[in-house]
């Protein structure tokens, strides 16, 4: 009995750190006093909410690809753009969930949104790493309507 006591236990557990995570994740609006980042005192605390707010994002949205919860994941992702629409991590992230979900025309429009985002406001192009998944999933497609033929 004690093996499905400890089993019962662990998904309790699980349940309640899940249930915890997407509270964080709501509380989450945005960056700290965001009218005062003029004083450098709020830059630390900035930082590190901000980080924990992507690792918290990531180490969720991962969970829920693991457990193969794709439409849940994208609607997680595309909150952690709503805070931060130049986390690329997210796009990445994204463009695979809709790819797994059998929709590359949305991964290709996440993936065309990330590179005029990073271009217009940072002026950089998207990683090699989105840029690969892009690729994939266009090939991927490539592939689909040519064997569809």
């Amino acid at each position: 009995m004690r093996g499905v006591d400890d089993t019962e236990h662990q998904e309790d557990k699980r349940e309640e750190i899940l249930t915890l995570a997407e509270k964080a994740i709501d509380i989450y609006k945005g960056n700290f006093l965001p009218a005062d980042e003029k004083y450098s005192w709020t830059t630390s605390y900035r930082e590190r909410l901000r980080a924990r707010f992507t690792l918290l994002i990531t180490r969720f949205g991962d969970y829920l690809q693991q457990t193969g919860q794709w439409k849940k994941a994208v609607e997680h992702y595309q909150r952690g753009l709503d805070v931060d629409e130049f986390a690329e991590e997210y796009y990445q992230h994204l463009m695979i969930c809709y790819h797994r979900l059998e929709q590359p025309v949305k991964a290709i429009e996440v993936y065309r949104r990330c590179r005029k985002t990073l271009s217009a406001v940072l002026k950089i192009e998207p990683s090699p790493k989105t840029q690969s998944i892009y690729q994939s999933i266009i090939k991927n497609v490539k592939v689909k309507t040519s064997n569809a033929k």
